[in-house]
């Protein structure tokens, strides 16, 4: 029994610790990896709770110190991933009646550069029929295999690498001002664009795939950070009607992600409807929303769904936007708490641009 408790209060303490790291203003990759399993954390210390609770009697100092501690970090992840359930309050609200005129929709998906299945992406991409195809990861090879679509979507802005950067952004809509553009890194493409619905209204789409903090990619997050946060300080200017999309390397709930959507009063439709996890694709128990897509608050949701497996780690992503903006009164983007985080935001972007 001894050793069982010593190994209870090692994974105890070792939890309550990776609660507590992301806490840190630390951008370094062994803090934020902690930030993406929030949701396998808290399973992971309920049943710690249920094993201090059954196995040891609760009067005794460390058996309580350890159940509080404990409590307190199911607590805290929690209140982080609650936005992301179906109990918390929608930021984006279905859209009423269906204006095909105004509608965009879209398929993003990292193909993951390995992976030859692409007959199940396109087979996909017909079931679907979206007006946008985004493709992350995207070699001279899978350019090649994805060139039947031209025909169907012949505005084309193309990037393949063999760096595991590469995208390539179908459209059947028409493109205007399409830039390849390179925010942080030489070596890592976003893409830049207007799309015109078919109402004739013009949308800022922006394609992004930053570098995860995880290595040998990246020792730290800096960079992807400041790539987010330039991203929606862009949006916030222009006061355009914007989306942005792709894989960002991070998750839904992260401190990261939230400041984004304070700084750039973009809206998260996933939030009050789920989790809608994207990654691993082959680990089902090690899954998280990596895959993301943001708007202005001038559109509406008609649909969102993570689509089946391709052959990748990740699983493609799905969506249906109304462009609504005499509709969108109750939607209501997060503000910034305070002029710190206004601070922070510059700092961060200030430190990944300084990286270069």
């Amino acid at each position: 029994m001894r050793t069982f408790k010593a190994i209870l209060v090692f994974f105890s303490i070792f939890f309550i610790i990776g609660t507590l790291l992301p806490l840190l203003p630390m951008d370094i990759w062994w803090v934020q990896i902690f930030v993406f399993p929030r949701i396998q954390i808290s399973v992971i210390i309920i049943l710690l709770i249920a094993l201090w609770l059954i196995f040891f009697r609760f009067r005794k100092g460390l058996n309580v110190v350890m159940v509080i501690l404990l409590g307190a970090s199911f607590f805290y992840q929690s209140f982080r991933i609650y936005p992301y359930t179906i109990f918390s309050r929608t930021q984006t609200d279905y859209a009423q009646g269906q204006d095909t005129l105004t509608n965009i929709s879209a398929i993003t998906s990292n193909v993951y550069m390995k992976n030859h299945e692409y007959e199940k992406l396109l087979l996909l991409i017909e079931q679907k029929n979206p007006d946008l195809v985004l493709l992350l990861e995207t070699d001279e090879w899978w350019a090649e295999k994805m060139d039947t679509l031209k025909y169907k979507y012949p505005h084309i802005v193309s990037k393949p690498l063999d760096n595991t950067y590469g995208m390539i952004l179908y459209s059947q809509l028409q493109l205007e001002d399409a830039e390849v553009k390179y925010m942080m890194e030489d070596s890592i493409p976003s893409i830049h664009a207007y799309v015109k619905l078919r109402s004739g209204q013009n949308v800022k789409l922006y394609c992004l795939h930053p570098k995860p903090p995880v290595p040998p990619e990246s020792e730290s997050s800096t960079k992807r950070d400041a790539e987010l946060l330039l991203a929606g300080q862009l949006v916030k200017k222009s006061q355009e009607p914007a989306i942005l999309m792709g894989d960002l390397n991070d998750v839904a709930w992260s401190y990261t992600t939230r400041l984004f959507l304070k700084s750039s009063q973009m809206l998260d439709p996933r939030i009050g409807r789920g989790f809608y996890n994207t990654f691993s694709a082959e680990m089902p128990m090690m899954r998280w929303s990596l895959d993301h897509v943001f708007h202005t608050e001038t559109f509406q949701l008609n649909a969102l769904e993570v689509l089946p497996h391709i052959g990748s780690d990740h699983f493609p992503v799905y969506f249906s936007l109304s462009y609504q903006p005499t509709e969108t009164e109750e939607q209501e983007p997060l503000e910034p708490t305070n002029a710190k985080e206004e601070d922070t935001v510059e700092k961060k972007i200030k430190k990944g641009l300084e990286k270069q």
